[in-house]
């Protein structure tokens, strides 16, 4: 290697068909926590590059999983005029988009106007939304219930039991049901439609009207109007990216990790970078940082290979809410002096010219 010229990151060659990735930990003695629970300091991944027709076969994640407004419809013609306010993540999903077979989301939110939730515990609900092969299931009707509880969930078969009850001062009335995959789509035991008829279901087949808004990130008082994530599917090999206005920054949102890529670099003392050895000397100018791994502090390293640009761009102003994993919710703000991206009940990293910092939320 020549003087002064930066190896690329974390790819070398193992003969002529696999690569090989090796991601070691930024150091656990730094004052940075993970996003979820620890893990050990070094891993080794050998990853194959997916092939495009494997990225097709992937459904984009329904709108529902971002929240938003959504009609609500009802078997009884006199039932009218009233809508969901689906919450920015659900209650508990096993969702992926390229999942094959059955998948679910147990979605929250609260019965209202077009304009405004109902506010009151009574108009709180939560709804079943079942999948086949990515999309949206059209023979499980999404009925809003007290609760709705997933008693076991596989690629055949889905257990959940409904709380019908129209708020928490009536007696429980609990009704087990069985989904299972039935070719291209599902079927239901016992039938909803027989037991729920005219109960008000959250019509998916109609767009969200608009997907609210987010507080700002730790220290930031401001108010940023929430995205949903299908905005920014895919992208530069990842299931979601997004890129700031100005095109600097560009993240990258996987299962595993949020790596965002800018087209300055950022200087780092060693306990901000991620300390991966091949780079040792070179990540104290860092251009690529976040999460190499969510049970990993965040972190700071060096750029592979050539830049990627994100899907959509990120308005300064607004907000994006990802799930990459059931337990795991991300937001990432656009701001004119850079990004933050944060677990709300964890901790979060702030990215600008100025400087990359982690913390706890």
């Amino acid at each position: 290697m020549t003087a002064g010229a930066r190896p690329s990151l974390r790819v070398c060659a193992l003969g002529a068909l696999t690569l090989c990735i090796i991601l070691v930990g930024c150091s656990t003695s730094r004052t940075g926590e993970a996003v979820g629970t620890k893990s050990t300091v070094t891993e080794q991944v050998t990853a194959t590059p997916a092939s495009p027709s494997t990225e097709q076969s992937c459904a984009a994640a329904p709108a529902v999983l971002s929240g938003g407004v959504f009609p609500e419809r009802s078997s009884n013609a006199n039932i009218r005029d009233f809508y969901a306010h689906v919450d920015p993540q659900p209650k508990s999903t096993n969702y992926t988009g390229c999942t094959q077979g059955l998948s679910y989301a147990v979605v929250t939110g609260s019965n209202g106007t077009k304009d405004q939730p109902g506010g009151t515990g009574s108009s709180m609900f939560e709804a079943l939304v079942v999948f086949v092969h990515g999309e949206v299931s059209r023979a499980v009707t999404p009925y809003v219930m007290h609760s709705v509880t997933i008693e076991s969930a596989s690629a055949q078969k889905i257990v959940a039991s409904f709380d019908s009850r129209y708020n928490g001062n009536h007696p429980a009335e609990n009704t087990t049901v069985t989904i299972t995959l039935d070719g291209d789509d599902a079927s239901v035991s016992p039938g909803l439609s027989n037991t729920y008829g005219d109960r008000l279901y959250i019509d998916l087949a109609s767009a969200p009207t608009n997907s609210g808004t987010a507080k700002g990130p730790h220290g930031d008082d401001a108010t940023y109007s929430l995205r949903p994530s299908t905005d920014f599917t895919g992208g530069g090999g990842a299931t979601y990216s997004f890129a700031t206005p100005s095109g600097n920054i560009n993240c990258f949102v996987n299962s595993d990790s949020l790596l965002c890529e800018t087209r300055f670099s950022v200087t780092l003392g060693s306990d901000r970078t991620c300390h991966i050895p091949a780079f040792e000397g070179h990540e104290n100018s860092a251009d690529i940082f976040g999460w190499v791994n969510y049970d990993k502090p965040a972190c700071g390293s060096v750029i592979q290979g050539n830049y990627r640009d994100g899907r959509a761009v990120l308005q300064y102003g607004e907000a994006v809410a990802f799930q990459p994993r059931s337990n795991l919710k991300i937001v990432c703000y656009s701001r004119s002096v850079g990004i933050a991206c944060e677990n709300p009940e964890g901790y979060g990293f702030s990215l600008a010219r100025e400087g990359f910092t982690f913390y706890h939320v």
